[in-house]
């Protein structure tokens, strides 16, 4: 009977049995501490995105005159080609 008992008592504490693994490595239900981190680096990227995203909103850099130009150029540009597709009809 001693035997018995001291049998089971082997097997169900032997220090690398698959509870035992799971006991001490097991983190919140993942079996493994670098899909921990890559959980939690993909968690802290989202909050960081949005932090960023957060902090700039509406910001609006200066445009300076010669995009200014540049952009009135190429309206003017993409407006003469509208009408000469168009056949020379009415501008929206």
């Amino acid at each position: 009977m001693a035997f018995l008992m001291e049998g089971c008592f082997l097997s169900q504490h032997r220090p690398n049995s698959r509870q035992d693994f799971e006991r001490r490595y097991k983190l919140n239900g993942f079996a493994d501490m670098s899909v921990f981190f890559a959980y939690s680096l993909v968690f802290l990227a989202a909050a960081g995105c949005v932090l960023y995203g957060a902090l700039n909103w509406n910001r609006e850099g200066e445009i300076s005159e010669a995009e200014k130009e540049e952009e009135r150029k190429w309206l003017k540009e993409e407006i003469k080609i509208d009408e000469e597709l168009s056949g020379g009809g009415s501008r929206v």
